[in-house]
């Protein structure tokens, strides 16, 4: 039986990896401001994404290997490898979700002109994809997910991170409480849902591409809420007043549709899981 992580050294690790997510969280945003003067908004949709990935991940390195005194492989962040079976899995998901929506009445508008389309383009791939994809993964199902077993099991590990990955999702606006309560259940789905396609192969790569799949098409290529940001190409609005069809204010991520989507998947991460135990 592998031994018990100390409570001192967990707490420690807890604080640093909450610090490293306040990072990620705050980062770009300011550094987008700053790099689009020097760069221009096309450099900087690039450039910001991917010196925060450097940067979160050396954060990651120190601390899994000074601090919690393991190796990258120990939480889940190996050498990126990653599974056909997964990339396809990633592109389906939310292409059906596409599909399934785009046929429900609605309003569709689309960017104006082609400078704003090649920005909006590249902050798909890389701001609304790639970093989030990458990121949230390293941190949620990579750092804490594995953090958090190492002291009470692997059980609660998918579970906790899941529910904090939710909560995190409520600051993104008003709300009001049918739709928070819709966003924590979609929310904690989906976490559970990449945290058991990270324990197929104790690996965040799979997970991470069909968390960027998933954040590129639906809310980067299109957008579903109301206020659609400056990266969107397309955004539709969905016509349905129902709660469970629209996901609410935050847009349709948290809706039974999606919720359900996500647990189909995170089934057959389950049975892959299972079989892979035999």
């Amino acid at each position: 039986m592998e031994e018990k992580m100390k409570f001192s050294t967990f707490v420690i690790g807890l604080i640093i990896t909450l610090a490293i997510l306040t990072f990620y969280t705050a980062f770009p945003f300011s550094a987008f401001f700053y790099a689009s003067q020097v760069l221009s908004t096309t450099g900087a949709v690039i450039v910001v994404p991917l010196v925060t990935i450097a940067v979160v991940y050396r954060l990651i390195v120190i601390t899994t290997q000074r601090v919690l005194h393991l190796s990258m492989e120990e939480i889940g962040i190996p050498q990126p490898k990653m599974d056909r079976k997964w990339l396809i899995i990633g592109l389906l998901l939310p292409l059906t979700i596409l599909v399934i929506y785009l046929l429900m009445p609605g309003q569709l508008s689309v960017a104006n002109n082609n400078q704003a389309r090649l920005i909006s383009l590249l902050g798909c791939i890389f701001v609304e994809g790639f970093l989030p994809g990458i990121l949230e993964e390293m941190i949620f199902r990579g750092l804490l997910m594995h953090l958090v077993a190492k002291r009470f099991g692997m059980t609660v590990a998918v579970v906790v991170p899941s529910v904090l990955f939710a909560a995190l999702h409520l600051v993104n606006g008003a709300l009001d409480a049918a739709s928070m309560l819709m966003l924590f259940i979609g929310g904690t789905a989906v976490g559970i849902m990449f945290s058991l396609i990270t324990l197929v192969k104790n690996s965040i790569w799979n997970s991470a591409v069909v968390h960027g799949l998933w954040d590129f098409f639906i809310i980067g290529i299109f957008n579903f809420t109301a206020k659609p940001d400056l990266f969107n190409l397309y955004s539709y609005h969905v016509a349905s007043q129902n709660i469970l069809i629209s996901g609410g204010a935050f847009g349709i991520e948290p809706s039974l549709i999606c919720t359900i989507a996500y647990l189909l998947v995170a089934y057959v991460a389950y049975l892959e899981i299972r079989k892979n135990k035999i």
